[in-house]
């Protein structure tokens, strides 16, 4: 993982910021083959911190590729949000 995808899983919403305004690459893939957005979205589910949701809108604003996150993902809320960012499409 790089720094992005430890800062996102994490729950770091500064570092995720200041890394978005450094232009940190946002669809590098970990040892997991998950971007930065998916690995963000599986730590909201799995091992949520009340900073998740933010640095998910902070990733999809950025232009985080939304497509890239299976769903459904176990959170109705993080689907409608990827749903909007990703035009409704699904994947898996």
């Amino acid at each position: 993982m790089n720094a992005l995808h430890w800062a996102a899983n994490r729950g770091q919403l500064e570092a995720v910021r200041l890394l978005l305004d450094w232009h940190a690459p946002l669809e590098t893939r970990s040892m997991y083959d998950g971007t930065v957005l998916g690995t963000a979205a599986w730590a909201a589910v799995h091992e949520p911190r009340p900073s998740h949701r933010a640095i998910i809108e902070a990733l999809l604003r950025a232009g985080a590729r939304a497509d890239e996150v299976e769903r459904p993902t176990g959170d109705t809320g993080l689907d409608t949000l990827l749903a909007r960012y990703a035009g409704g499409l699904t994947t898996g």
